[in-house]
């Protein structure tokens, strides 16, 4: 395969619980590609074709994380020199995207030539509703999916899957707004033949909603998110430096940051708030990233801190729960909601088995304390505090030799609990796996802190 430098193959655009994997003229077809919701594929398909050719891509530009501007030619054939119609004629496309939650797309058509056009617009949509962890390998789960045709403007399609006594429900609907209504090609294609006088503009404004939890969810407004980036901009520190280029790096990493912000997990929140892990593969809560994003961004304000403290001390262990890896006092090492996972054929509907969490929990706590001198704070995540301490002293230490280690109990819990969390990342020199438990010196470390 040749790989171009200067052509990116996949894009990415993400916020909150949404992202958007796809080739860069905006095509959704094959792995990796997708729209992500809830750790969930709910596109897989998503195909621009104009007279039965996908358009050629010429550029985009990112406007933001969560948006793009995609700029693509249908090149006309049948064209003479003489004219009216040449042998360069095209048909401009134009795609305005956002995503969050779910997506918005504006297709914009410009006939760039000389003579009226009817192209044939198709668009190809549908889902698989895989969970992430499936992309690409093999499937875990199975379950029924229902499309129907909306009121000639687009498609539904309910995803359901059920594993003994646990069901999920996952759906997408996309419709489109235009001049004329679309037409039905198949069950999964929207078609519309508009009109192009010479010059002339036609424009399908497309919505992407995703059902979650028996809940539909659209694109939040362009302007209130425009209004809480120039809100982050005006109220963040600024750094200024010499070379000045140290004060670039630290601008773009804040910008960086913020754009990780998962609304759906803060509430939208003044005082405190809720960054993802990662995107693609990382959105929602993963303890440990989220407590370190706090107390290592401290200098920038203390939001993230007080989101991430409040969200792990809500979903502090309670019971013996085996195949979550869960313990009294443990604090959550991520959550997933795919299917895999509400499904519990995975564990990580809330999964617990770290080591970390609980120590980053107290020395965040800690932090915010010395940035802030919030007591209310300290009293208010105490018992949390103590309850993660107990556990290290007690069930952490299961042999009393005075060191941390950790051993799963889940059939697919990690076999390493402790900050390189992989399967194969603890060896010895000779490169075997050390095998569980296992006490590593960075644990230690972090709970003597």
């Amino acid at each position: 395969m040749t790989v171009d430098p200067f052509t990116p193959t996949r894009r990415l655009l993400y916020a909150d619980y949404s992202v958007l994997c796809s080739c860069p003229d905006g095509t959704v077809s094959d792995d990796p590609e997708g729209l992500y919701d809830h750790d969930t594929r709910v596109l897989s398909l998503r195909r621009l074709k104009v007279d039965g050719h996908e358009p050629t891509f010429v550029s985009s530009s990112t406007l933001g994380p969560d948006r793009c501007l995609t700029t693509l030619i249908a090149k006309q054939s049948g064209g003479e020199a003489e004219g009216p119609r040449l042998p360069q004629d095209a048909i401009e496309v134009r795609i305005e995207t956002r995503v969050g939650p779910g997506m918005h797309e504006r297709i914009t058509l410009i006939n760039r030539t000389m003579v009226e056009l009817r192209p044939d617009v198709r668009l190809e949509i549908d889902g698989d509703f895989a969970d992430i962890a499936e992309v690409g390998r093999d499937r875990l789960q199975k379950g029924t999916t229902t499309r129907t045709w909306v009121d000639r403007r687009g498609f539904e399609l309910v995803y359901r899957a059920a594993s003994g006594e646990r069901a999920v429900e996952r759906g997408v609907r996309m419709w489109a707004v235009a001049s004329l209504p679309a037409s039905r090609r198949g069950v999964r294609t929207l078609s519309w033949r508009p009109a192009l006088e010479p010059g002339a503009t036609w424009i399908a404004d497309l919505t992407v909603e995703i059902l979650i939890d028996g809940t539909w969810r659209g694109p939040r407004p362009a302007t209130d998110r425009d209004h809480e980036v120039d809100a982050c901009r005006s109220s963040r520190p600024v750094v200024q430096s010499e070379p000045a280029g140290l004060g670039d790096i630290a601008d773009r990493a804040i910008e960086d940051l913020f754009a990780l912000r998962n609304r759906e997990l803060d509430g939208d929140s003044a005082t405190s708030w809720v960054p993802n892990a990662g995107v693609p593969m990382y959105t929602g809560v993963f303890g440990r990233d989220t407590l370190t994003a706090g107390w290592q961004s401290a200098l920038l304000g203390p939001q993230i801190s007080r989101g991430a403290l409040s969200l792990l001390a809500a979903t502090q262990a309670t019971e013996d729960v085996p195949f979550r890896d869960e313990e009294p006092g443990k604090l959550l090492h991520e959550m997933r909601r795919g299917p895999l996972s509400e499904l519990a054929i995975r564990p990580h509907r809330a999964y617990y088995g770290s080591q970390t969490t609980p120590a980053i929990f107290v020395l965040t706590l800690s932090e915010l304390w010395h940035w802030t001198g919030d007591t209310e704070a300290l009293r208010r995540h105490r018992d949390t505090a103590m309850r993660a301490l107990e556990w290290a002293a007690e069930l952490g230490d299961r042999d009393g030799d005075g060191f941390l280690e950790s051993v799963t109990r889940s059939p697919n819990g990690l076999r390493n609990q402790g900050w390189k969390d992989s399967n194969e990342a603890i060896r010895y020199p000779d490169g075997r796996n050390v095998e569980a438990p296992v006490a590593t010196v960075e644990e230690q470390a972090f709970h003597i802190l």
